[in-house]
């Protein structure tokens, strides 16, 4: 699904070599109308750099390059119609904001954002199998964020930030086949958020979180057929969050602290709420102080939370009929709890090694419960 911004950079400036439609100054703007153009503008070193290109037609390229400029480095690409590619590297600025639109199906977006502090890219994208791009890289306060809305879907959309600090991610999407990911990778004090809305189905969210601390991580869907997944990993003092309304959905979070190699604690926190039926809701965590709350509303839900480590706490609450409910703990001071509201409900709880105590409540009628300790 991603195509490389090098690729795409290295691939255009072949492309625009001899292109006429050119500019380079502190304000450039390029406005083509038609089909089959291509715009480039290119800055450097310049004061308060303005760029804007303006297409309307099909089968258009927009690319807009700015490198070493002062604070205020803006860049606009606005492309109407199908077909279209719109590229903006914004590198080594004081600042910068990124803006691209595109009205219409098949069209790639593309924004990059490197050395620069207090940058902002939006990509807005209307239509069908659009793919959308942002990547951010040795940065500081960071915000990048993608909206993309379509009746038929199948665009697929994409932030990337790294080692940058006080990064925000946010992705929107409304269609159905959709792809959205986000992954902050040395991005201490990091926020990410999807939205998958307007009944959409058959579409993935998917959230990664790698070497940080402090952060938080959402996902909130409507529809059917939906799968989310959230991964911390060598992290402490992070929050996961999910929430999906509709039928047949996937949620899963996984957890993993950095105390096992520094000590101290971790302090994960992990929570998956689904409503309607026949959902599937996963937590799974290793560490110190975590914490997992599964709630699930409606028929035949499944939940499952894993947990290894150090005072460890899990809940799954289920209200319904023909739900089941496991929960497997290994470590030291583990509590568990299980609460199921309805009939022809089951729970499980598995607890190893100390400090062990599990709870199991039903109410209804041909329940099933079991607990195991050792």
């Amino acid at each position: 699904m991603k195509l490389k911004l090098s690729f795409v950079t290295a691939a255009l400036s072949v492309a625009f070599a001899a292109v006429p439609a050119i500019a380079s100054a502190d304000t450039a703007t390029v406005d083509q109308s038609g089909s089959f153009n291509k715009a480039m503008v290119g800055q450097y070193y310049n004061g308060n750099a303005s760029a804007e290109i303006i297409q309307s037609g099909k089968h258009n390229d927009g690319y807009i390059y700015q490198s070493r400029n002062s604070s205020g480095t803006q860049s606009s690409i606005n492309a109407s119609n199908a077909n279209n590619e719109a590229v903006s590297e914004q590198l080594n600025n004081r600042g910068g904001s990124v803006e691209i639109q595109q009205h219409g199906r098949s069209g790639d977006a593309f924004a990059r954002q490197s050395g620069n502090s207090n940058t902002t890219a939006v990509l807005h994208d209307y239509g069908n199998n659009n793919q959308s791009v942002i990547t951010q890289s040795k940065n500081q306060n960071s915000q990048a964020t993608i909206q993309q809305w379509g009746d038929s879907g199948k665009s697929d959309a994409t932030i990337e930030q790294s080692n940058s600090k006080n990064a925000v991610a946010s992705i929107t999407d409304g269609g159905w086949k959709n792809e959205s990911v986000v992954e902050q990778n040395r991005a201490n004090n990091s926020k990410a958020n999807i939205a998958l809305f307007g009944g959409s189905s058959h579409a993935d969210a998917s959230i990664a979180q790698n070497n940080v601390s402090n952060t938080t991580a959402s996902i909130q869907v409507a529809g059917y057929r939906q799968t989310s997944v959230i991964t911390q990993d060598n992290t402490a003092n992070s929050n996961a969050q999910i929430e999906q309304f509709g039928s047949s959905n996937d949620a899963t979070i996984e957890q993993t602290g950095s105390s096992g190699k520094r000590g101290g604690s971790d302090l994960l926190v992990a929570a998956i709420k689904q409503h309607n039926w026949n959902n599937k809701a996963t937590a799974t965590q290793e560490g110190s102080n975590v914490n997992a709350d599964i709630t699930q509303y409606g028929n035949e839900q499944r939940g499952h939370t894993t947990q290894k480590g150090k005072n460890l706490d899990a809940t799954i609450l289920q209200a319904g009929k023909n739900h089941y409910a496991s929960i497997n703990q290994l470590g030291n001071n583990q509590q568990a709890s299980v609460t199921q509201y309805g009939n022809k409900n089951v729970a499980t709880v598995v607890q190893r090694n100390n400090g062990q105590s599990a709870q199991v409540m039903q109410s209804g009628v041909r329940n099933v419960a079991s607990v195991t300790q050792h």
